[in-house]
């Protein structure tokens, strides 16, 4: 749980470091709090680890910086997808696109495409993105070099051994 609120707080400051460089309009000031939009599809146990996180940093860093995390929980990927891509076609009817959102490659790409996410990649060190399995941060490259897909909720599948050995019974019908 530490290495995921970790990686929520590096995303969030990472954003922040976005919105703070794009220009002269948007000042952080913990006296008239920035509200950041973030979407996501997670489920059970994700969404509450999710939401746990986002309130501890609305409570503890986003209070001292003047940031708040407004978060909207899609259900299921599909939908999240839909919305996006409506919204990054300007379809009628179309909710306004979040700051931050869980999205797939394939989503994410469209996005790209339409110059509507930030390029992550110069916000890490090397020995950062070292961190993190390399498949998962190659998968989030994409137009090029570009690393707009940051890995936060990626797993693997682990068959751990302690030494023994296992035996394969076979099925015996009946």
């Amino acid at each position: 749980m530490k290495k995921q609120h970790a990686s929520f707080t590096a995303l969030v400051m990472i954003f922040i470091l976005f919105l703070t460089g794009c220009g002269n309009t948007v000042h952080i000031n913990a006296d008239k709090p920035v509200t950041l939009t973030l979407w996501h599809n997670y489920g059970g146990q994700l969404k509450d680890t999710m939401d746990e996180m986002v309130d501890e940093f609305n409570e503890t860093v986003g209070a001292e910086q003047g940031i708040i995390i407004n978060v909207t929980s899609i259900s299921g990927s599909a939908a999240l997808h839909d919305k996006l891509t409506m919204a990054a076609n300007g379809d009628p009817g179309a909710p306004t696109l979040p700051d931050i959102t869980t999205a797939y490659p394939k989503t994410a790409l469209i996005l790209v495409e339409k110059d509507l996410l930030a390029d992550l990649y110069q916000q890490f060190t090397h020995g950062e993105l070292d961190a993190y399995v390399p498949a998962f941060i190659e998968e989030g490259r994409l137009e090029g070099q570009g690393l707009y897909v940051f890995p936060t909720a990626k797993s693997t599948e682990v068959l751990f051994v302690t030494g023994q050995f296992l035996t394969v019974l076979p099925r015996i019908p009946g």
